[in-house]
């Protein structure tokens, strides 16, 4: 039998039937045909056998029993409950919760306004959607770990253990091999549009080369069934005379994880935030520390969310190959540091106050980020050299998804 998400209405079946059906009509307009939505209202209700995962909406107060029996119902499945804030729910909710705590696995939870509560409910779809997605996930290590990841080990067996992910290991011979198949990458179109819409401060050629790397990774992302991929990137420069910086600016701009230096624990960091929010991440090393702000850099970011004219240049380290600096966009961008045993999570928003890549003494993409603690705790209480971040505000459902991931939050 298929499994399918469920939304639960739960209410006592002393309150007005006329609000039950305006929660139910919202919950109608928020999820559709989508979601199979059912009333709860008596612990002798049996609960389907095709449920794999639910939105448990808490209509009305006198639901407490009624929120453990469904709870101990769906035993292990993937649950969000979501109160709201009129007709008792949060009360009812918070005497529920820390016997659901103790009993109830895999859940979270999503306090909402009632007028709004349409939209707290696509954040509780997106978060379990997210869920089956990384879950659901084959990704790739390219050459290994980068043997200056000293801190930032992860091994595969724990990111299928911890996550769900089955991740393979391949060997950086066979984009070496793929490479040296790519016929006729100049005659691209995609190539010609990158060339036309970009700043080159490198020779056309070194561009042709790094997006021939692109077709031969692609290739080998096709072939394995890849959602996404890290690599050992630096090895890639002695052996083709190229960087990969521009292939993983394309994939993550087509929102295909790819991830730098074989760090498995950013590389997850950036795919949990793709997965719940359909955006590119960025991955980079926080560089300079000031007051409130830092700096974050990489020679490599998605194109797609480039606010201005990307510029290509050489790799920083390298001076070699393609480096990719882009202008970020100024605003609120949500952070996420996944530690390298993958049961712990660094998470914060910050504030872009300058995105243009002005430094010659950093990796190509530059930002200024503000943040509303003292960034030398990323220094104090280090989880290692990278940090990830996409734009706007995601916090609270990328909570909900590390709760249900297993993942303890560190909210800075």
């Amino acid at each position: 039998m298929a499994e399918r998400s469920y939304v639960f209405i739960v209410h006592s079946s002393l309150h007005d039937p006329v609000f039950i059906r305006t929660v139910e009509e919202k919950v109608e307009r928020a999820v559709g045909q989508d979601l199979v939505i059912k009333r709860y209202y008596s612990a002798d209700q049996p609960v389907p056998g095709d449920v794999g995962s639910a939105v448990i909406v808490i209509a009305t107060g006198g639901t407490e029993s009624l929120l453990l029996k469904l709870a101990s119902q769906l035993r292990n499945k993937p649950k969000v409950f979501l109160t709201h804030d009129i007709a008792n729910s949060l009360p009812a909710f918070m005497e529920a919760y820390p016997l659901l705590k103790q009993e109830a696995a895999s859940m979270t939870y999503i306090t909402a306004s009632f007028d709004n509560l349409e939209q707290y409910l696509l954040k509780a779809r997106r978060i379990l959607s997210a869920l089956s997605k990384i879950r659901g996930s084959r990704l790739g290590l390219i050459g290994g770990i980068s043997e200056w990841l000293v801190y930032s080990k992860t091994s595969l067996s724990i990111v299928k253990e911890k996550l769900g992910i089955s991740m393979v290991e391949l060997p950086i011979e066979r984009v070496y091999e793929l490479y040296s198949q790519v016929q006729n990458a100049e005659k691209s179109e995609e190539l010609n549009q990158i060339i036309s819409s970009s700043k080159l401060e490198v020779p056309k050629e070194e561009v042709e080369k790094a997006y021939r790397l692109y077709i031969a990774l692609n290739k080998l992302v096709e072939s394995e069934k890849l959602d996404g991929y890290t690599i050992k990137c630096f090895d890639i420069i002695k052996q083709l005379r190229t960087t990969a910086c521009l292939a993983v600016s394309l994939f993550n701009s087509k929102l295909v994880t790819a991830g730098c230096e074989g760090d498995i624990p950013s590389f997850i960091s950036m795919h949990v935030l793709t997965a719940l929010t359909g955006k590119p991440a960025f991955m980079g090393n926080p560089s300079k520390i000031t007051n409130n702000r830092f700096l974050i850099a990489h020679c490599t970011a998605p194109l797609a969310i480039s606010a201005d004219k990307p510029i290509l240049k050489t790799h920083f380290e390298s001076n070699m190959g393609v480096g990719v600096a882009i202008t970020f966009n100024r605003g609120v961008t949500t952070f996420l540091r996944l530690s390298p045993e993958l049961s712990s999570a660094r998470l914060f928003k910050g504030k872009i106050v300058m995105g243009d890549p002005v430094s010659d003494k950093h990796c190509r993409s530059q930002a200024w980020v503000e943040v509303n603690f003292d960034p030398r705790v990323l220094i104090e209480r280090s989880m290692g050299n990278h940090y990830v971040f996409v734009e706007g505000d995601h916090l609270e459902e990328l909570m909900g998804l590390l709760n249900l991931l297993g993942v303890n939050v560190e909210l800075l």
